[in-house]
Order: structure tokens, then sequence, then C-alpha cells
């Protein structure tokens, strides 16, 4: 029990909450499941009050804790989209000793492409970050560390990569929301990435980068068991391969790579039920 509880504190899922609870009730009420709110538009029953016959649902984009698709990650082959990466590519990350360091890409915890999100757009003078509020990212100043995008404010430092190879404190310039289609959270074997040059995590939610770390090691674990059993870069547990007949004509280095199966991770699915049962989640 006391390992159930610890795990479900570490809370480093990239995911909305999903709840079926209405607020009003009856041709009033509202509805929220997966990061949409419903509201009634034509009442049904005595006066048409009592019930609601047709909802009109909208998409609640601050809930998700990832990065858009037009974000670029830094890897040992140069900057790549982060819709061009696929699982066993070596990216790299900026360790605590603010140096470069390799690391794999080995799952992906949530992926959308088509839902709408507002990112949160960070501004400094060497590039910009778009994130979810909730997403960790690597702040210089005042309480150092990983913290929640939302946390950041005009004038902190954040670590980031820059074109001569080094590493960085820039200023934040400025901080507006902007909205996106799609949402990606990819998990590396360090737990940490480079986004369009800044030092970010692959986890949301917590603010102990540490801990949502050691709640990933299962992940990490299969991974590495996967590879020892010599199954390729096509190790990873939320990805699919699309059927194409041309795959047996194709080159190694050209063939379709599997393409990361849209919806959340079924262990980040998991730990995040475990933590709305104990009401540990942070929204």
């Amino acid at each position: 029990m006391k390992v159930l509880l610890f795990v479900a504190l570490l809370l480093p899922v990239c995911v909305g909450r999903r709840s079926s609870s209405y607020s009003g009730g009856g041709y009033n009420g509202k509805t929220q499941y997966d990061s949409t709110t419903c509201s009634c538009v034509q009442g049904g029953g005595r006066n048409g009050r009592d019930y609601c016959q047709v909802w009109n649902c909208s998409p609640q984009t601050k809930n998700a804790k990832c990065f858009p698709p037009s974000t670029q990650v830094l890897t040992t082959e140069g900057s790549k989209p982060i819709t061009q990466l696929s699982v066993g590519d070596e990216l790299l990350y900026i360790d605590s000793e603010k140096n470069i360091q390799k690391t794999a890409l080995i799952d992906w915890l949530h992926v959308e492409y088509e839902t709408s999100i507002t990112y949160l757009r960070v501004h400094t003078a060497k590039g910009e970050l778009r994130v979810s509020t909730q997403h960790l990212v690597w702040r210089a100043n005042g309480d150092a560390g990983f913290v929640a995008a939302e946390e950041l404010q005009k004038g902190d430092l954040v670590v980031m990569s820059v074109p001569d190879g080094g590493v960085q404190e820039v200023r934040i310039e400025k901080l507006e929301e902007t909205i996106e289609n799609g949402m990606y959270a990819p998990l590396t074997m360090s737990g940490q990435l480079t986004a369009n040059g800044f030092s970010v995590s692959c986890y949301a939610h917590n603010a102990h980068q540490e801990a949502s770390h050691i709640a990933m090691a299962p992940l990490r674990a299969w991974y590495k068991l996967k590879s020892w059993a010599g199954s390729g870069t096509q190790v990873a547990t939320n990805v699919v391969q699309e059927d194409d007949p041309t795959d047996i004509l194709d080159e190694p280095e050209t063939a379709p790579k599997p393409k990361p199966k849209e919806g959340v991770h079924w262990y980040a699915a998991g730990l995040s039920k475990i933590a709305h049962g104990l009401g540990l989640y942070k929204e």
C-alpha cells in the first residue's frame, strides 16, 4: 500500500482530467469529459427543464500538458520537428551541470493530432517556447530548478542551448497565450529534452522532476529489456505501425517508421486514475 501511495504522489502524467460530473443540474447543467465542456441547449421533460436532450460541447484547451506540433527538438542529427521523432532516436538534453548529453526517446506519454490547445508562449532574445502551463521548464533564478511554465514571469532566466553548442541563461522578455492544434508528450530515458532550445522536462502536473522521473522507472526498464532482447527501435508500447505494401521494397533507412498512437499511454493513464482517486491530481 505504501508503494502505491508513493507512486500516486509522483503524478508525472501529461494528460487532461476526465470527469462526468454535473454542476447546476437539469436543464442548466454542464458536464465535462476529456477536456470538453458541454452546455444544455434543449431541455426535455416537464416544461423542458427536467433533463437535457441536446448538448452543445466545446473543448477546454487549458487542461492539456504537452508540446505543440510546431516544436523543434534538439537531436544528435540537429533540430527536428517533434512530429518527425521516432522511438529510439537520440535526443540531446542539458544536465544539472549544464552540459549537453544524449538521451533516447523511449515512448510517448500522450499524443493528440487535432485537439485545439492553449499554450503559453515564452519569448526570449534567443527564441521562443510554446508549452502548456503545467509542463516543467528549467528556471535558473529564484527557486531554481524545474517549475511549471505558469510560474514563469517576465525577467526570469531560463536555461537554453545556443547555436554554438553552448548553454546560456536567457531572460524572458514576454509571456502570452497562443492556440495550436495537436499535442505531443515525448518520454526520454533522462526525463528531459531540449525544445526550441529550452531545457524542459518530459513531465507535468508535479513540480518535482526527480519524483516524476522515479515514477517512469517501469517504462525505462521495459525499454531497456526490449532493447537488450534485440527488438530494434520498435520497443515502445504507445506507437502503431501503419500498413504499407511497399515496405518490403524499402531500404531500412527509408521504410515508414511507427507513428505515435493517439491518446494517453496506458501507464500514464493508470497513474492519473490513481491520482484522481486519491485527490492528488493538480489541474
